[in-house]
């Protein structure tokens, strides 16, 4: 084998090493524009419903106390907004509270780690803030940013993501200067030993194949 084409494969090794480590999350959105109830979110219960029956998650409703291992940045538990529904609601059949966020950013951490994660957002305004974003935090200190959809007139939203084989330890909520309602807060445990190799890693085990095969070419 030629300089030139063991040069080529082991670049096209090395993409694929990359691809397969910074694969993007799989998303899961249902937007409503102007609702003041859960009745109205169909398209948020719709998209919630479809990821319960894929990923099967652990549900919080911020009724009671966070499971160990859960814990949140900023928030404050309500049972009513401070200034209404156009600032979000409870979202919980039978539920009363929910945790209301005046703008900025709120981090969930996960002591030991999960792959999937989700809830409802209520009270979005995108005439106030345009961009919202969700921000993902791997167990190699590694990220991913998620834009939100756009959710026009005190808007709800359905907002989650999939990302079975990595392990994501902290997920941040950031709604610019929007005042919202988190609730029916959903996840996943990430099975033991589930983190995926560093990429340095798994390009070196690719570069070591290539390497092996063209010795034993040469040999041959």
């Amino acid at each position: 084998m030629s300089k030139t084409w063991r040069h080529a494969l082991v670049a096209t090794a090395l993409g694929v090493c990359t691809a397969f480590v910074h694969a993007a999350p799989v998303t899961h959105f249902g937007v409503d524009h102007n609702v003041s109830s859960p009745n109205q979110m169909t398209q948020s219960k719709a998209a919630a419903a479809l990821f319960d029956a894929a990923v099967t998650p652990n549900l919080f409703t911020f009724n009671g106390a966070l499971p160990a291992g859960v814990t949140y940045s900023r928030g404050t538990v309500k049972g009513v907004s401070a200034c209404g529904m156009a600032c979000g609601f409870n979202t919980t059949s039978g539920g009363g509270h929910f945790l209301e966020l005046w703008g900025g950013v709120t981090t969930f951490d996960f002591t030991d780690g999960i792959d999937a994660f989700g809830l409802f957002i209520t009270g979005l305004q995108s005439e106030v803030a345009p961009q919202q974003w969700m921000v993902l935090t791997y167990a190699d200190l590694s990220t991913e940013t998620i834009q939100l959809p756009q959710a026009r007139f005190a808007g709800g939203m359905f907002a989650g993501f999939t990302d079975v084989g990595r392990k994501v330890i902290s997920v941040s909520i950031d709604v610019g200067n929007d005042i919202v309602a988190l609730d029916d807060l959903r996840w996943r445990m990430a099975a033991p030993g589930q983190a995926v190799p560093e990429p340095g890693t798994l390009a070196l085990a690719g570069l070591a194949a290539l390497a092996l095969g063209a010795t034993r070419r040469r040999r041959a």
